[in-house]
Parts: C-alpha cells; structure tokens; sequence
C-alpha cells in the first residue's frame, strides 16, 4: 500500500518579519492548506509563499504541517488578544 502523505514545505527565514515557504512541486492540498494561514500569499516573482512571522500565522502553519520546522527566533511576540 502506498502512503498518500502531504509533503511538509520548506520554511526559512526571510528578512523582517516574513518567512518564506517553498513546496518541492506544486501539490493542491498543500496550497489548499497554505491558503488558510493567516496573512499568507503567493509571490508569484519568486515562486513562494510569504507568510508573517506572527504567532498566530506560525501557529497554523504547525497545525496544517506537523513536520514543518520554523526558524527559532524569527518570531514576532504576539499582541495579545485572541
């Protein structure tokens, strides 16, 4: 039987206070999920999603992406609120 995983994206550090995130291929199910980040988009120059360093856009990334690892300290501290 073979596995039908959604493969993890590559996240790394981007300047300020944006990550960059890259797909090795194009998957529907990833951008499906990639779309439900808060504040996420498409650079289509690049070929990559940008996403805010935010908590709550980090936060969603770990729950769509289990695997996924996010530079330490790139970050911003939350406002508060919820």
């Amino acid at each position: 039987m073979v596995e039908n995983r959604i493969p993890t994206p590559l996240v790394m550090r981007a300047g300020g206070s944006t990550l960059h995130v890259e797909t090795r291929g194009y998957d529907a199910r990833v951008v499906a999920r990639l779309r439900t980040v808060p504040g996420a988009g498409w650079d289509p120059d690049r070929r990559r999603w940008v996403v805010p360093a935010k908590p709550e856009s980090v936060a969603r990334l770990r729950a769509l992406f289990p695997e996924v690892r996010i530079p330490t300290g790139q970050v911003e501290a939350g406002s508060g609120g919820g």
